[in-house]
Parts: structure tokens; C-alpha cells; sequence
């Protein structure tokens, strides 16, 4: 009875042995699943796969074509165009002969571009006399700024001021006593103003 009794308790040890064998192969081979099933696994992201930039986003309009290197900008004005424009209008400026040079247009020969152009820049509605009234305006604007600088410093330099040369007064009024002549008879003489010094309204 007893050796019965010992031969099923080793079986059942050895069924023990197995099963925790069996365990055992089970965590070294699938333990990250039951691990992961439990809560208990920690998922690392993987080395290779991290970037640094996030991935392009492909546009609505898959028609789009792909800018190509070195092409210029498609949404910045170009500026040749918009002087083209503003001289000549929109609808010339978009015409054959808008993006042309001077003198090989294909619509417009250069004596009509140019016309053209003064027409549109108030070239046949300039003042004949602008040269004139130009000099004339600088003129006014110099004697006032040189007026106002006198008036500032007290400088006193009216040309209708007359200095009379008085030995030279009193000499010829006597020349017309002793003549018979009357006293405003003759030019008076006057002390005429010299060149102006180098320093000369500095000090």
C-alpha cells in the first residue's frame, strides 16, 4: 500500500516537473504576449524608425506639380511685369511685346513705344517755361533763406544803402559856388562797397 502511495506521489511530482517545465518554455517563448496581456510589458519605440521630421503631407490637388530646382517662385511678382503695368496697363503689359526689351517688341515698333510712353508720362502737358520758373523759385527760395540769416545775425547788407564821399561832396558843391551852379547840380559822389574779404562776415 505504501509503495502505491509513493509511486503516485512521484508521478505526480514528475506531471509537477512538466507542467512547470512547460511554464517555464512558455515565458521564454511567448512571455512578452502574456506580459503584455497583464499590463506589465513596456514597448520601447524602435531606434530605426524615430525621425526627425514629420513625413510630407501629399496636397488636395494631386495635379499640383512638384516645384523644380532652380525654377523662379510661381507666387512673387515679377517685377519687370509690374513697372510694365503701371506704365503701360495691364493689357499692353500682358501683350507679346510686354516681356520684350526696348526696340524688339513684336506688336510695337520702338518710335510707338516711346510716344507710348511720354504720352502716358505728361510729356505733351509740360510747361514750356519750366526751366524758368524752376530758377525763378530756387532764386526766391535763396533770397529768403539769406534774408532770414541776416535777419538772425543782424547783418545788414541792403544794396540801396548810399555812403556818401563826404571830402569829395563838400568839394564839388564849392566847384559850384565859385561856377554860378546850383548845389544839385552834378552827380554826387559816392563811396562805392569793394569785394567783400575772405573773412569778411565770419568774425
Amino acid at each position: 500500500m505504501s509503495l502505491i502511495i509513493r509511486t503516485n506521489g512521484r508521478r505526480a511530482l514528475a506531471l509537477t516537473g512538466v507542467a512547470a517545465a512547460g511554464l517555464l518554455l512558455a515565458a521564454c517563448d511567448g512571455g512578452g504576449d502574456i506580459r503584455a496581456q497583464m499590463g506589465l510589458s513596456r514597448t520601447a519605440p524602435d531606434e530605426f524608425s524615430v525621425v526627425t521630421q514629420a513625413p510630407l503631407v501629399m496636397p488636395p490637388d494631386y495635379s499640383l506639380r512638384p516645384p523644380e530646382p532652380g525654377a523662379p517662385p510661381t507666387q512673387q511678382a515679377n517685377p519687370e511685369r509690374a513697372a510694365s503695368e503701371a506704365v503701360f496697363g495691364a493689357s499692353l503689359a500682358t501683350g507679346p511685346a510686354a516681356g520684350a526689351p526696348v526696340g524688339t517688341g513684336a506688336g510695337m515698333a520702338p518710335g510707338s513705344l516711346e510716344t507710348l510712353f511720354l504720352s502716358r508720362a505728361g510729356a505733351a502737358n509740360a510747361e514750356p517755361d519750366i526751366r524758368a520758373t524752376l530758377n525763378r523759385e530756387s532764386g526766391a527760395l535763396v533770397e529768403k533763406s539769406n534774408s532770414f540769416a541776416q535777419a538772425v545775425l543782424g547783418i545788414q547788407t541792403d544794396p540801396t544803402d548810399i555812403v556818401v564821399d563826404a571830402p569829395a561832396e563838400a568839394q564839388r558843391l564849392r566847384q559850384n559856388a565859385n561856377q554860378g551852379l546850383p548845389a544839385t547840380s552834378g552827380d554826387t559822389p559816392q563811396i562805392k562797397r569793394g569785394e567783400p574779404g575772405l573773412l569778411e562776415g565770419v568774425f
